[in-house]
């Protein structure tokens, strides 16, 4: 996309968290399969996970190393301070949301639990 060409800086940590792959499937049709085939089905879409999950870390390290190179690209890490704003900005923000329905308060202790998981937050 020529990202790097206009923007000569790559931040890490990560700004954001992006998935590399998506599946929707209705709980009631996958409820309905035999055991057997709904097993196969759901350790494809496991092994699927975790190979775009890799394949993407890959990628993006590949693509970094590139840029460096060949664009100047400098790799910058937020300072802690700044990190621990941004967290604690977030936090504020994702309460609001958790407060407006039971399904975005379970989206929310989701999003903590995989944050603390990581090691980004405590």
């Amino acid at each position: 996309m020529a990202l790097y060409e206009q923007a000569k800086y790559h931040v890490r940590p990560a700004l954001n968290i992006a998935g590399t792959d998506a599946f929707i499937i209705n709980q009631r049709a996958l409820n309905a399969l035999p055991d057997d085939v709904r097993g196969i089905l759901l350790d494809a879409l496991r092994e699927q996970f975790w190979y775009r999950t890799i394949e993407y870390q890959y990628q993006e390290e590949v693509t970094l190393a590139r840029a460096m190179a060949e664009h100047g690209v400098q790799l910058l890490v937020l300072p802690d301070d700044v990190q621990a704003h941004l967290v604690a900005t977030a936090r504020d923000m994702w309460q609001e949301e958790a407060d407006k329905s039971e399904r975005a308060a379970r989206a929310l202790q989701m999003l903590l639990d995989f944050l603390r998981d990581l090691g980004h937050i405590q």
